[in-house]
Parts: C-alpha cells; structure tokens; sequence
C-alpha cells in the first residue's frame, strides 16, 4: 500500500494526475497548517514575554514599596499577598493572550 505522500510513476493519463494533484493539494494544506501553527507559537511567546515584563514593571513601580513593608512586618500576609499576584498575574495574562491570540489569528486567516 501506498503512502499519501508517495510519487506515482505511472503515465498521468486519465484520473491519475487528478489523484496527484490531490495528493499534493493535501500536502500542501497540511504545510501550511503546520506553518501557521509554529507561526501561532511565535506569537505567543512574543505577546507573553511582553505582557509578563510589563506586569512586572507595573507590580514593582505600583505595589513595590507596599510589598516591601509588609514583607519586613508580617512574612505570612506577604506569602499570601504573593501568591495571590502570582495566581491573578497567570490568569490575567493567560485571558489577554488567550484574545490576543485569536484576534491575530482571525486576522492570519483572513488574508
């Protein structure tokens, strides 16, 4: 049996070239989606990495000296405070990218 991706050798006389060309055509489908995801990929990464360095300098400029006091008068409250800003910046982030992400991708398709 042969594979999708195999070549025929044989004359393209009658519905062999259109059974080529469907093969390739398939081929090809599955490139391009495969470009596009790593494409996608790419652009998370890109998005993430700026959206996480933003909340980072946010936090720090906004809540930096508030953090700082409470972790020298109260190490319990500021563990607590800490992960709080942990789970709310990953879901926060998550969300933004999660639509950021399939505005470009409508955008991607559409052209």
């Amino acid at each position: 049996m042969r594979s999708s991706r195999e070549v025929h050798h044989a004359p393209l006389a009658g519905g062999t070239r259109a059974v080529h060309l469907e093969r390739m055509k398939h081929g090809g489908d599955k490139l391009v989606s495969e470009s596009l995801g790593v494409l996608s990929f790419v652009l998370e990464l890109a998005v993430y990495a700026g959206l996480v360095t933003g909340y980072f300098f946010l936090v720090l400029h906004f809540l930096g000296g508030a953090l700082r006091d409470l972790f020298t008068t109260n190490k319990v409250a500021y563990a607590f405070v800490a992960l709080a800003l942990i789970v709310g910046q990953g879901v926060l982030l998550q969300t933004i990218t999660t639509h950021l992400l399939r505005f470009f991708q409508h955008l991607l398709k559409r052209n």
